[in-house]
């Protein structure tokens, strides 16, 4: 919560325009409406646009603060922009349509009251003065625009011709803002079905013939490499008091990740899958198409949705995508990434194909599968035990072994980056000639090179199922 506020300008104040001379007036709104018809024909984003918009407005109203709410699809009332600075980002549960008739019958005093008491919870200090306008299209309410003052000398709202004007502004914004509307969501129906066949093993060859020409549409080259990125928000984990609960909440965290990815991927594809909290994304890599740099931009992301929402993110990464044949298998490989890297635990949250090793082959169904079973997971039993009777570290090691290709001095170094302990290659050469004793294990590792596969996966299976 905040004062919408920054600096008290008595001569500001909404009541005070309404002294002005009525030609002056004029005069000023005339020049505000020949602005803000530039701003409306320059086709600009709608999120740039209302920002833009909301300072002319607050300008040319001679207020301190100028805000335009939209109802969002799960009809809560939500800051689209502002003319100055307001770190509340806090949606308010109310509905408007009360107060249509105080609009439709021009009782701009009881509007004005009535919508300074709705907007109170949004400041510590509540404004004195408002003049507020609804946004309706076509007989539909979607916002409201309102300009606040914080002058105590005069709590009177904008005269009728004034009000009027604001509500002149309110019909172009909603005409635009429905229009944006109707607009991002045809463009999300169409990224929608574009990418579920991009992702279908069984498009058929028709259809597969369009792909490049509808991600054209889009602003996407399906010739250019890309990876595919499946990002799941983690409502049991909470960085904070508050958590996730809401749609308009996964909304808005939607339409951030959904405009950092265009700045940062231009081209981008993004499709949302409310039901399991969950985006999909097929994204044109360009110069950001070393291994590290993505993950490294994706746990980026993650710590801005964190500290914003309150909430975990983790996201799992395909390999690089250079065929439409390649894309049905890329989107396995972001999901199995997604699912392993959750289970494990893996650190930062993002987990790329790559990181899996071995564990890449192995379906993560076997781990709730009870009967499955193989000599090597029996063997990795038994060192498990082992280790827990004697507090031993045979299982760590031989994971490390495997891992740094039997390589005695690498595997020490592995080791210390893990656990934080000083393990010198003589003492790991120790600990994996002692899995050969039939108490721990009875495995001659140095023996079996053959079965150093198996061995891996066996051990990942096991840490699975101990999750």
């Amino acid at each position: 919560m905040s004062s919408p506020f920054e600096r008290p300008e008595p001569s500001r104040a909404l009541s005070s325009s309404a002294s002005q001379p009525r030609s002056e007036r004029a005069e000023r709104l005339l020049a505000f409406f020949q602005e803000a018809s530039f701003q409306f024909a320059d086709g600009q984003p709608l999120t740039r646009l209302l920002a833009r918009l909301t300072w002319l407005t607050a300008e040319a109203f001679h207020a301190d603060q100028c805000l335009v709410l939209l109802i969002t699809s799960a009809h809560e009332l939500h800051v689209a922009a502002s003319a100055r600075p307001i770190t509340s980002d806090r949606s308010l549960n109310v509905s408007l349509d009360r107060l249509a008739p105080l609009q439709q019958e021009q009782r701009w005093q009881e509007l004005n009251q009535a919508v300074r008491r709705l907007l109170a919870p949004l400041f510590i200090s509540p404004p004195v003065s408002i003049s507020a306008a609804l946004l309706v299209f076509e007989g539909q309410c979607i916002g409201l625009l309102a300009c606040l003052s914080q002058h105590q000398e005069d709590q009177g709202a904008t005269d009728d011709y004034e009000q009027e004007a604001l509500l002149t502004v309110a019909n172009l914004l909603a005409a635009t803002a429905r229009y944006h509307q109707l607009v991002l969501q045809l463009e999300e129906d169409l990224m929608r079905t574009l990418v579920q066949d991009l992702l279908n093993p069984s498009l058929s060859e028709e259809k597969r013939e369009t792909l490049h020409s509808r991600a054209a549409l889009l602003g996407t080259d399906l010739r250019q490499p890309h990876r595919i990125a499946l990002l799941e928000v983690d409502r049991d984990i909470a960085m904070g008091q508050e958590k996730a609960q809401s749609f308009p909440w996964l909304a808005e965290l939607s339409a951030f990740v959904k405009e950092q990815m265009l700045q940062a991927f231009p081209g981008t594809l993004l499709t949302l899958d409310e039901q399991h909290m969950r985006m999909t994304c097929v994204i044109q890599v360009g110069l950001h198409k070393g291994e590290q740099l993505l993950p490294t931009w994706f746990r980026s992301l993650h710590q801005s949705c964190s500290k914003r929402w309150h909430v975990y993110v983790r996201t799992g990464l395909s390999a690089e995508l250079t065929s439409l044949a390649e894309y049905p298998a890329g989107y396995e490989q972001a999901r199995r990434s997604l699912t392993f890297g959750k289970r494990l635990g893996l650190p930062g949250g993002v987990t790329s194909i790559r990181d899996l090793g071995v564990l890449q082959y192995l379906d993560s169904s076997l781990a709730d599968d009870p009967t499955f079973e193989s000599q090597e997971l029996e063997v990795i039993k038994h060192i498990a035990a082992y280790d827990r009777r004697k507090g031993s570290d045979l299982l760590l090691t031989l994971e490390a072994y495997l891992e740094m290709h039997g390589n005695f001095a690498r595997t020490a170094e592995h080791l210390l980056q893990i656990t934080g302990k000083q393990v010198s290659p003589s003492t790991v050469r120790q600990r994996i000639e002692r899995l050969s004793d039939p108490e721990v294990g009875g495995l001659d590792v140095q023996r079996c090179e053959g079965c150093w596969l198996n061995l891996q996966l066996a051990i990942k299976l096991f840490k699975l199922r101990q999750l």
